[in-house]
């Protein structure tokens, strides 16, 4: 079992799945050793397991000679990390050091996205919309580059206090994720999309989008979603505030 195969196991939130073929990997070389480690914190961080997530990324990026697109891998699963523990300075930081060394392609993308989303978590508008603009409207990359930057633009919104509009790019996320058919980024785009349409005030489908959300994230095994997407749901009153 190849390690393109768990890559691509894991980004499809098969996370089980991913696990196994892992296992069964055999890295024949230097390269193969950083990215099976690599792979390995990816789904440790898919699960909530951030302190390993962490702690395996660092020592990546700390031994050095990283080919500038798997810096950039490492340094986007680390700020990934470090966001979701409410550190977005930090992850500003790693993502930066990441984006010095001039990655290409889908890489660079991941990055940028990445720091759109560190200026959301410190509630900088400006800051927001000069990264987006930096990211394009067509970034390179596959499917992942565009259900992550709708889920940056959904941010956005939401921190502009426009949630219809938010709710829209999450759709659109949501929409991407489902045809690649990886679980747990539908699980997250619905979670994005739950939220707006709770802020929109339209509480019945925010129950919902953010339900479907928690079911799905609890049987990939993708706790942080399922954690944030409970949270949502116990504090999501059982009537609507505005439209009906």
């Amino acid at each position: 079992m190849s390690l393109e195969r768990a890559e691509s196991l894991a980004f499809a939130g098969r996370l089980a799945a991913a696990e196994a073929a892992l296992l069964r990997s055999s890295p024949r070389s230097d390269r193969d050793r950083v990215v099976h480690a690599w792979i390995g914190a990816y789904l440790a961080a898919a699960r909530g397991h951030f302190s390993f997530a962490e702690r395996a990324t660092r020592a990546l990026i700390a031994d050095g000679g990283l080919e500038p697109e798997l810096h950039a891998r490492v340094a986007a699963t680390l700020g990934s990390v470090l966001r979701q523990t409410g550190r977005h300075a930090d992850a500003r930081v790693v993502e930066s050091a990441a984006l010095a060394r001039r990655p290409r392609g889908a890489a660079r993308a991941h990055l940028l996205i990445g720091l759109v989303a560190d200026a959301v978590g410190v509630g900088d508008l400006a800051a927001v919309d000069r990264g987006l603009r930096r990211v394009g409207s067509r970034p390179p990359g596959g499917w992942r580059v565009r259900v992550r930057l709708r889920w940056v633009r959904c941010e956005r919104e939401l921190l502009a206090r426009r949630p219809a509009t938010a709710a829209t790019h999450a759709l659109r996320a949501y929409e991407v994720a489902d045809a690649a058919r990886a679980k747990r980024h539908v699980a997250k785009s619905l979670l994005f999309y739950g939220a707006a349409l709770r802020e929109a005030g339209e509480i019945t489908p925010a129950r919902r989008a953010l339900g479907r959300s928690r079911s799905i994230a609890a049987r990939v095994g993708a706790e942080p979603i399922e954690r944030v997407a409970g949270h949502l749901l116990a504090r999501t009153p059982g009537r609507a505030r505005g439209r009906r």
